[in-house]
């Protein structure tokens, strides 16, 4: 099993490695590094979506898997319920509001 970090920005960019052979993402956990503010719960949240990118193929309405979603700050989205699997060139990209506030952590693993 291997681990992916990077640091999303406010336009697409991939989040899984180019690899040469089938992998399975297990799970790929979002955590907003803003602050939290007490007094304004909505302060620092971030908003983000994924895309699942088959090979040659560029982000767009079609391939997002997931949209928009909130993340407060100083919180960490999950998302694992389900295993997606990658092959060759097929890549998972990712955005937020603002560029460099979410990182995000992907396991997977070859097969």
């Amino acid at each position: 099993m291997s681990i992916s970090s990077t640091l999303l920005s406010n336009t697409p960019v991939a989040i899984s490695p180019s690899l040469s052979q089938d992998a399975a993402i297990t799970v790929m956990f979002f955590c907003n590094q803003n602050i939290p503010d007490p007094l304004d719960p909505l302060a620092g949240q971030e908003l983000i979506s994924v895309y699942a990118v088959a090979s040659g193929d560029t982000t767009s309405l079609t391939n997002r898997v997931v949209n928009d979603v909130p993340v407060d700050a100083g919180d960490t989205f999950t998302f694992s319920a389900e295993r997606l699997v990658l092959s060759p060139g097929d890549r998972v990209w990712a955005e937020t509001t603002n560029a460099g506030n979410v990182s995000v952590t992907i396991s997977y693993v070859t097969i």
